[in-house]
């Protein structure tokens, strides 16, 4: 595992977590992560985004208050079986820090058998 002194990609990294990992996959705080897996092919896009957002910013603000996240757009691709999701945040220990993005920090893709797998850039 590489270390990294940059802030920007320290609360990326965080936040990548927090939107890859399941509720109540960690055994000592089972409230914690989105799982984004099992909404990227939810039949209503609107109530996706809505309920995504809502989670993804209640979560930022427990386990990662070093950020506010500004924009969260998910880019749904049925015909491709995949999903990528967008994620902006802005520095909250510097008043004059800017928006930071990451494009595309989560895909997840639907397999053979409807299996979906994940594959986290952070």
């Amino acid at each position: 595992m590489t270390t990294t002194r940059n802030v920007d990609r320290q609360i990326l990294q965080r936040l990548v977590t927090i939107i890859a990992t399941n509720p109540t996959e960690r055994v000592m705080m089972p409230e914690f992560g989105v799982g984004v897996a099992r909404m990227v092919f939810e039949p209503d896009p609107s109530t996706v985004v809505a309920d995504l957002s809502i989670d993804v910013a209640e979560q930022a603000a427990l386990y990662e208050p070093g950020a506010v996240i500004t924009k969260l757009t998910p880019y749904p691709e049925p015909s491709k079986g995949m999903a990528l999701l967008d994620v902006g945040f802005k520095r909250t220990d510097t008043p004059d820090s800017g928006v930071a993005a990451s494009r595309f920090v989560h895909r997840g893709v639907v397999g053979p058998g409807g299996t979906v797998s994940e594959v986290i850039r952070g």
